[in-house]
């Protein structure tokens, strides 16, 4: 599934999910019809996101396991679809990693109920909110 990790700026190893990248433009939508956002900003906004996600991560495409295991997760924990898909990628990568000797990845999410729900999952969690 994942032959290859993209290392950030950060020097960490980053991954990425296509649906992530469509959360992550709604959140900016969203702030464009609440009007804390001008049309200018979100499409300033927008436009350097995608490219970021273009230029600095890999995207892992969402196969069978992953769906399954998404399945599973909500069943399990009172997550919403989108997020049990992130969350399932994260521990299907993470076992990949694991079975490599590979460092452990750091689930990163601005949402508390996810980052509970992977923590209890056993991943290392961190919030960008955390770091303003």
């Amino acid at each position: 599934m994942a032959t290859r990790l993209a290392r950030a700026g950060c020097g960490r190893a980053c991954l990425h999910l296509p649906t992530d990248a469509v959360e992550t433009v709604s959140a900016f939508a969203r702030r464009l019809r609440d009007g804390t956002l001008t049309t200018d900003e979100f499409t300033a906004l927008r436009d350097a996101f995608l490219t970021h996600c273009l230029d600095e991560y890999q995207l892992i495409p969402v196969a069978a396991d992953i769906i399954t295991l998404s399945c599973a997760l909500l069943e399990r924990r009172p997550l919403r679809a989108y997020d049990a898909v992130h969350l399932a990628t994260a521990l299907v990568v993470q076992g990949f990693l694991a079975r490599r000797g590979q460092a452990s990845l750091t689930f990163l999410s601005a949402d508390d109920r996810l980052n509970r729900a992977a923590a209890v999952e056993g991943l290392p969690t961190d919030d960008p909110n955390q770091h303003a």
